[in-house]
C-alpha cells in the first residue's frame, strides 16, 4: 500500500494483470514461461551470489537483531573486518573498534576488544548492541554476500559485503 510514480504504478498493474491472465506454465532449462491468451512472461534464473569469505572481507552492518525484533541501523556505515592475522577492525557507527579474535569452528571469540571515540545519544544503543554481539563470542554464518552474527544471548547482527 505504497504510492509510486504513475509510470511505476502502471508497470506494476500491467505485470499483475499479465500474471493473473497466465494459463500455462512451462520450464525450459533455466527459464520459466507463463503464458495466456494475450500475455507472455519469461523469467530467467539469476546466477547465485558468490559466497564471500568470513576472513579478509569488509562487512557493512545492515540489521541489528534483538530476540525476534530486527531493526535497521541509524548511522554512517558500521563495518567489521576479521583479518587473517587474528586482528579485527571495525566501526560501530560512532566509535572505532580494534581487537583480536580466535576461531573455534564457526564460533568467533574476541580475545580483546577496544572502542575509541564518542557516541551521540542517538547512536548509543546501536554502539552498545554491536559491542555486545562482538565481545561475548558469536557464531558466524556466511550466506552469499551476507554475514549473520549470533551471540550467546538474544542479540545478533547482519552484515553485507560492499
Amino acid at each position: 500500500e505504497r504510492g509510486c510514480e504513475p509510470a511505476v504504478m502502471a508497470s506494476e498493474q500491467a505485470y499483475l494483470s499479465a500474471l493473473a491472465a497466465a494459463t500455462t506454465i512451462e520450464r525450459n532449462d533455466d527459464q520459466l514461461l507463463l503464458s495466456g491468451p494475450r500475455t507472455e512472461l519469461r523469467f530467467a534464473a539469476l546466477p547465485p551470489v558468490p559466497t564471500a569469505e568470513l576472513i579478509g572481507t569488509v562487512w557493512t552492518l545492515e540489521t541489528l537483531i534483538e530476540g525476534d525484533t530486527a531493526s535497521s541501523v541509524a548511522s554512517e556505515p558500521a563495518t567489521l573486518e576479521l583479518r587473517a592475522d587474528g586482528t579485527l577492525r571495525g566501526f560501530t557507527g560512532c566509535r572505532t573498534l580494534s581487537g583480536t579474535y580466535t576461531l573455534s569452528g564457526d564460533e568467533v571469540v574476541a580475545t580483546s576488544l577496544a572502542a575509541e571515540g564518542e557516541c551521540a545519544p542517538a547512536l548509543a544503543a546501536q554502539d552498545g548492541d554491536v559491542i555486545a554481539v562482538l565481545e561475548g563470542g558469536f557464531t558466524a554464518t556466511v550466506d552469499g554476500d551476507r554475514l549473520t552474527l549470533s551471540s550467546q544471548g538474544e542479540l545478533g547482527a547482519v552484515y553485507r559485503t560492499n
